[in-house]
């Protein structure tokens, strides 16, 4: 084993450097297994922002999803506050209509 490759193995792995891809070493910061399991999320995931991103009239929301999927923000910028609508307080009507409809077919 080469100093270097000692110097490599005695090294803590900074996680928070690891996930955002700041590694001045070769290891990989995550077992092969684990990314390998996540990547048909991953896909999805991007699919579905791509295809937001896509058809939002939202120019704000429109921004943060391109920041993401080009590698510039992370994900957790569509939980900032604006970017995504609020909930509604209420039910809508029309959806409480449907719900009520459904509850009284299953009866």
């Amino acid at each position: 084993m080469s100093d270097a490759e000692a110097k490599r193995g005695s090294e803590p792995l900074d996680p928070d450097a690891a996930f955002a891809g700041r590694m001045d070493s070769e290891r990989a910061p995550f077992a092969l297994s684990t990314v390998a399991s996540s990547a048909p999320v991953l896909v999805q995931l991007a699919r579905q922002m791509r295809e937001a991103r896509a058809t939002s009239d939202d120019p704000h929301l429109r921004e943060v999803l391109d920041g993401i999927l080009n590698g510039r923000a992370p994900l957790s910028m569509l939980l900032a506050s604006g970017v995504l609508p609020a909930p509604p307080a209420a039910m809508p009507d029309a959806l409480r209509e449907l719900v009520e409809t459904n509850e009284e077919t299953q009866r």
